[in-house]
């Protein structure tokens, strides 16, 4: 390879070399420093300077190779081009390290998150401070001395606008989102359940709240059996159409809830309400989310 090496700075000029010693360096000191600070760990900016450093030398060597690719046709510098790719993936991968790991940080130059909350009915700045996930009982008086409001500049009736700063080291165990979960990221992104293609050739898709109130319904419709890679889940499709005297309510509960729990962005689940309209029974149901948002849908057999 050493000899591949001095090749390729000959033809180019660039000494490549240099570059995998950095990449190595790089791994060993600072790559780990990049994932604690997105795991609400203390931001060493030196880390974030080398991998800046880092990605700027490799698209400066990509266009050198992209220049010089038809001198480089052998077996050697095919390995040299391999590991070079590989190098240029990690960091590409480092670079996008506060999706991967979920965070809600942004980027190294933000500490705190600015979020706007419009108030609800009947809701308390200290209800506010409790749902934004605060453990200190007195973190409200600091949400209205920030926003400089007292009790009689919101009412009850709601639709006061304030902003809650929170710290930004939050880390959402969510499998099913790559994303930085800031605000709607959270809920993710998905094609709509209706397949649509656009006009530039691409699917349709849907995202945030929209994307968790398609997924609600997803849920509360499927049928056992529908979904090839989980047989189990989902709601017996012998309870359909079946008299209303033998239908197993807590089955239907059951499996819904099953299939709730298995997704993380929801807390909670709640029957609000059972309703027979001529030959059909309605059971209105209720979802919490992670950020405190609530769906409700109707289970129609």
């Amino acid at each position: 390879m050493s000899t591949t090496l001095d090749i390729f700075k000959k033809k180019t000029g660039y000494n490549i070399k240099t570059l995998f010693d950095s990449f190595i360096i790089f791994t060993t000191n600072h790559h780990q420093n990049i994932i604690n600070y997105y795991n609400g760990g203390r931001l060493i900016q030196e880390s974030f300077v080398f991998l800046e450093y880092l990605s700027e030398e490799v698209d400066r060597v990509e266009a050198i190779i992209e220049q010089y690719s038809d001198s480089f046709n052998t077996v050697d510098f095919w390995n040299l081009n391999n590991t070079f790719s590989d190098i240029q993936t990690k960091l590409e991968t480092c670079q996008l390290m506060g999706k991967w790991q979920r965070s809600s940080r942004l980027s190294q130059f933000s500490s705190d998150l600015k979020v706007t909350h419009i108030q609800k009915q009947n809701e308390t700045i200290e209800k506010m401070a409790h749902d934004a996930g605060f453990t200190d009982p007195n973190k409200w008086a600091e949400i209205s001395l920030r926003n400089q409001k007292v009790e009689e500049d919101y009412s009850n009736k709601g639709g006061a606008i304030f902003t809650i700063t929170l710290p930004n080291n939050i880390n959402y165990e969510l499998d099913n989102v790559i994303d930085y979960l800031i605000g709607e990221n959270i809920y993710g992104k998905d094609v709509v359940r209706k397949i649509e293609i656009l006009s530039d050739g691409d699917l349709k898709t849907i995202y945030g709240k929209d994307n968790l109130k398609q997924i609600f319904e997803i849920l509360m419709s499927t049928i056992r059996g529908s979904i090839p890679e989980f047989p189990n889940d989902g709601v017996p499709s012998e309870i359909f159409g079946t008299n209303e005297n033998i239908i197993q309510y807590p089955i239907i509960l059951r499996s819904i809830l099953n299939m709730i729990q298995k997704d993380k962005r929801f807390t909670a689940f709640d029957i609000l309400d059972i309703n027979k309209d001529e030959d059909s029974i309605f059971i209105e149901v209720q979802a919490s989310t992670i950020t405190g948002d609530t769906l409700v849908n109707n289970i129609i057999i």
